[in-house]
């Protein structure tokens, strides 16, 4: 008979990065730690499993029991369930707003502060607050806008964004290899488009953006260094939960996008993408949100509520590549928007783009193959119609992803190091920057 299982949520996995260690319990279980992100069984009594057991939790940042102590965890469980019991902090090391919640058939421990956590690290000590990016010699801002179906500067210069999708910020909220030479690396290139793959959760829980290795001060470095290579940055809600994706964006959205956008409204050359990949939802939950989702209208609303008038990006259903039922009478209805789709896996588009050719700017964010079996060799056909379409109907894009991970390029990585090198489906995007070259967004 399988047991109840615990989650640990606690915190965002680093400074500090928070371990639970099953100590003291009723069933006299063997004693062992539950890494970040990583899930336990809670004890019971297997010879009485009706009869509920207690079991206690010690957390520490360091594993095995060592470093720093924040308390101790109470719980109690029956082979069917558990319940919380109580928490009891540690000395000058605890933790505030703890939740103890049953989902995705596990009880997930989470927490809204860590009281006594070091001070984070910053891959961008050096790098100063953004300011809005503004044309050359002049205090004159960039914006970026949406004209028909192109995306235009105020100067009325179309603008065809092509860039890279820079992940990691939402799987740890300080990001991974993340630095101004890793920028620079990708400025090489030639693209003129960064997307920042986002964790809403991180945001919410992080410090202020002038707090030296908070995730809004990351973030924020990343839109200097963007701007400062006269670069649109997309801030992109890939994740609402620690972990893994969702289904759509959740009615905590709305909160983060209206956060985001208060931040960043005065910035013309920050894109918003409204959500990343909605799946397993029909067309009038996209648009329109139910109890548990929040719609693309909402999230635009939520956006424009701000005086916000940034580009938003509104992605297709089905792992965010369907928009066959994008129409004249059916969309996200304002001003300053694009659509965005993944087209993975496809050699042919059918009819997908017909209600936003011609009318909307299209920006596949992702595309190419994520299907192991086309490595090392079947990903060409793939990447190959796709930039085919994009030269012949001026589609903007950015490439999934800026990533280095050898032992899965169906992540997919298209740089082999971190010095840019491109492979696979990125020596075809780099041909693509070399053939058909962009300018800066404010050129």
């Amino acid at each position: 008979m399988a047991s109840p299982t615990v989650t640990n949520y606690l915190g965002t996995g680093v400074n500090p990065h928070l371990y639970l260690t099953l100590s003291d319990n009723q069933p006299n279980w063997g004693s062992y730690t539950i890494d970040y992100q990583k899930s336990g069984n809670i004890p019971y009594d297997t010879k009485n499993p009706t009869k509920k057991q207690w079991s206690t939790w010690n957390v520490h940042d360091q594993n095995n029991g060592e470093g720093n102590y924040y308390g101790t965890i109470t719980l109690e469980a029956t082979s069917t369930g558990a319940t919380w019991v109580k928490y009891v902090g540690g000395e000058g090391y605890y933790l505030e707003g703890l939740h103890f919640t049953y989902k995705n058939n596990t009880y997930q421990l989470t927490v809204d502060k860590i009281v006594g956590a070091p001070s984070g690290e910053s891959p961008f000590p050096n790098t100063p607050l953004a300011t809005p990016a503004v044309y050359e010699n002049t205090n004159t801002p960039v914006v970026l806008r949406v004209e028909g179906n192109r995306i235009v500067n105020d100067r009325g210069n179309t603008v065809i964004l092509k860039g890279m999708v820079r992940p990691s910020l939402e799987w740890n909220p300080q990001g991974e290899y993340l630095s101004e030479k890793d920028i620079l690396n990708m400025v090489k290139w030639g693209i003129n488009t960064i997307r920042l793959d986002l964790n809403q959760n991180y945001w919410f829980q992080s410090g202020p953006v002038d707090e030296m290795g908070s995730y809004k001060q990351i973030i924020n470095a990343i839109v200097y260094h963007a701007i400062e290579h006269d670069m649109a940055i997309i801030l992109d809600l890939h994740w609402t939960e620690n972990g893994h994706q969702s289904n759509m964006a959740n009615k905590d959205s709305i909160r983060f996008w209206k956060e985001v956008a208060a931040d960043y409204k005065d910035f013309g050359t920050v894109i918003f993408e409204l959500f990343n990949e909605p799946v397993n939802i029909d067309k009038n939950v996209w648009l329109h949100g139910n109890s548990t989702y929040a719609g693309h209208q909402e999230l635009y609303d939520a956006v424009r509520s701000t005086g916000a008038q940034n580009i938003c990006l509104v992605n297709g259903i089905d792992w965010g590549y369907n928009l066959s039922f994008v129409n004249s009478s059916f969309h996200v209805t304002g001003e300053n928007i694009a659509y965005g789709s993944h087209p993975y896996n496809r050699t042919s588009f059918g009819n997908n783009f017909d209600g936003v050719l011609g009318v909307y700017p299209l920006i596949f964010t992702e595309f190419g193959t994520n299907q192991l079996s086309n490595f090392p060799n079947g990903y060409q056909q793939y990447y190959q119609a796709v930039i085919d379409f994009i030269v012949a109907h001026d589609v903007s894009y950015t490439g999934f992803a800026w990533w280095v991970e050898a032992s899965n390029p169906a992540f997919p990585a298209l740089i082999k190091d971190w010095d840019g090198t491109p492979q696979y489906g990125g020596q075809m995007i780099h041909d693509d920057l070399k053939a058909n070259p962009v300018n800066g967004v404010s050129e």
